[in-house]
């Protein structure tokens, strides 16, 4: 069954079910998925694939989990909690009455022309802005409210049409037709006060500045249903002159307190008192609530260096949405970050720099817990804390200070990674024997603070892994290197043979020589600086991913020659840092073979 540009994947369910003379409900349950879920994107592919549609298509009109928790997606705008509600399950009944004309007048069956609507469900829409109707959730035969488990989109579990209203012609309400433009990509004109906004804050928004123009209050009106359809039209039309409207609004207010009034509370009452000055009350950001204390200015109700919102000042609920958490968390830090004012007072509003509060929120999103950063750098949190105890990675200092607990920076994680490689081999695959870091600890029983310290001090050479734009993607280190890291050999012309993976004749002529500690013996530091200084073919073709014949060969092409060579050695010996310099200009596609 094909779907329709603006029905979501619950919508198509419905009118599926319908099709198989099921009820919704039973019909996702016999899918494995439940309506709910598949109204927020959860099983859409499942759903898609058992109807035989195409899931990209049917996903531009259903809405889709956002960033964060709560928080959705519906064609391109976003929606926070409680602003998507498929139960009970609204309708607009003059929109079921055309979908039955529209079929009677093709000749198709009245019975499936019914199709669900995807504003239905944004629960700030209140009217269908084409036919003028209250979008109503009951059935007005039963009672009842309508759910998912009716027989069709436009019949009631008792029988009765939903396609019947009774209800009298609304006056045309813009402000639901502009909320139903933004969802549907519609043309409208621009309201710069509204448009920044979300569906949910802007519906809000026109609500109360039409509550508003109903004058002066001390609690806020309680209207619903066709009087709040009305509200938000007249808000609507305060939106679009914001600049010139909102002030005439408030001398009415401030007219109808009375000339005895005195303060904000008093002047404005439950404008200010319950909608602008609660952290977090005012819709638009602090644009209506900083209109309102220039109003109360230039009518002499606050002076003009109490005035404290300007153009960089946010509250602290603005502030705790900027940071992304709550009230008294966001005081708390704030507070510490100083930029909470001297002597401010629980529950007394104050201004805090937006810039401050922008910049505060940027250097805490940096920042990962213990868990994150172990799953960053690849590690289990037993091996992370052991970083952390050994001092290799350290907790951010400002976290700290700011009553954060113990985060960590990832751009220092990330670099702390990076200079486990610095100047050594980079390659793009893998090299053979060797794995990356934190499953090589685990493979060889080694701690991975004793593997970074071995790095460090140079007894292990790691090899850099980058991605297709040149950034490090892993640290890989060799299998040989991390065995002999676990079982050292003992100082002798065998365990020097073992260590460096040569002959035993090659490695009794290097003691011999005095090319690993004094002459005829070996000590852990000369063998060390031999290592460091010097690699043998076999070395090299296991950083670079090739063979030892071709690392000779392609050395020798560059005019280097070994340091160390037969007959006085029985071994090939390179300058480490000059062969990989050739080998890194010779094999830009290292570590493909």
């Amino acid at each position: 069954m094909p779907s329709i540009s603006t029905e979501p994947a619950h919508g198509l369910l419905a009118r599926t079910a319908t099709r198989l003379r099921l009820t919704p409900a039973t019909f996702a349950a016999d899918l494995g998925i439940e309506v709910s879920a598949l109204a927020r994107g959860d099983g859409l592919d499942r759903f898609a694939s058992a109807v035989g549609v195409d899931a990209a298509t049917l996903s531009r009109s259903t809405a889709s989990r956002g960033s964060r928790p709560g928080q959705l997606t519906l064609m391109g705008e976003t929606l926070g909690r409680g602003d998507l509600s498929v139960s009970p399950r609204r309708r607009c009944p003059r929109c079921l009455a055309e979908d039955r004309s529209a079929a009677r007048a093709t000749g198709l069956s009245e019975r499936y022309a019914a199709w669900h609507r995807t504003w239905w469900d944004a629960s700030m829409v209140l009217s269908c802005p084409t036919h003028r109707s209250l979008l109503t959730n009951t059935c007005q035969s039963c009672g009842k409210q309508v759910d998912w488990r009716s027989p069709s989109i436009d019949i009631c579990r008792c029988g009765a049409p939903l396609w019947l209203d009774h209800g009298g012609e609304l006056p045309r309400c813009d402000g639901d037709a502009y909320l139903l433009a933004r969802l549907e990509g519609g043309s409208r004109e621009a309201v710069p006060l509204l448009d920044g906004l979300t569906l949910g804050r802007a519906a809000a928004a026109m609500g109360r500045l039409g509550e508003c123009g109903l004058g002066f209050a001390t609690s806020r009106p309680d209207v619903a249903g066709a009087d709040l359809v009305r509200l938000t039209a007249d808000g609507f039309q305060t939106a679009r002159t914001f600049e010139t409207a909102f002030p005439r609004i408030l001398d009415d207010v401030v007219t109808g307190a009375g000339g005895d009034a005195v303060g904000l509370m008093a002047s404005y009452g439950w404008t200010y008192r319950s909608w602008l000055a609660p952290p977090g009350g005012d819709h638009s950001g602090g644009i209506l609530r900083d209109a309102l204390l220039r109003h109360a200015a230039g009518r002499g109700i606050i002076a003009t260096d109490e005035l404290q919102a300007s153009e960089n000042a946010v509250t602290l609920g603005e502030a705790s949405e900027i940071l992304g958490m709550g009230h008294d968390r966001t005081r708390r830090i704030a507070a510490r970050a100083g930029l909470v004012p001297a002597g401010s007072r629980r529950g007394v509003n104050f201004a805090i720099d937006r810039d401050a509060a922008r910049e505060l929120a940027r250097r805490l999103a940096s920042l990962v817990d213990a868990r994150t950063a172990a799953a960053l750098l690849g590690i289990g949190r037993s091996q992370f804390r052991s970083l952390v105890a050994a001092g290799l990675v350290a907790p951010d200092e400002e976290a700290g200070r700011l009553g954060s607990g113990a985060l960590y920076d990832v751009e220092r994680l990330v670099a702390w990674v990076a200079s486990l490689a610095v100047g050594v081999p980079a390659v793009s695959r893998t090299p053979t024997s060797c794995l990356p870091l934190p499953t090589a600890c685990r493979n060889f029983s080694l701690s991975l603070v004793d593997v970074c310290q071995a790095i460090s001090s140079g007894v292990l050479t790691p090899v850099g892994l980058r991605g297709e734009k040149g950034r490090l993607t892993s640290v890989v280190v060799s299998c040989r290197e991390m065995k002999a890291l676990r079982d050292p050999d003992p100082l002798t012309v065998g365990g020097v043979a073992r260590r460096l993976v040569i002959h035993p004749e090659a490695a009794s002529a290097l003691v011999r020589a005095g090319l690993v500690g004094p002459v005829g013996a070996v000590t852990p530091q000369g063998l060390l600086d031999f290592t460091r200084a010097n690699a043998t073919p076999r070395d090299l073709a296991g950083e670079f991913g090739t063979s030892p014949r071709s690392v000779v060969a392609r050395l020798r092409g560059a005019g280097l020659a070994p340091t160390l060579f037969p007959p006085a050695f029985r071994q090939l010996f390179y300058d480490r840092t000059i062969a990989r310099g050739v080998l890194l200009a010779d094999l830009p596609g290292a570590g493909r073979s």
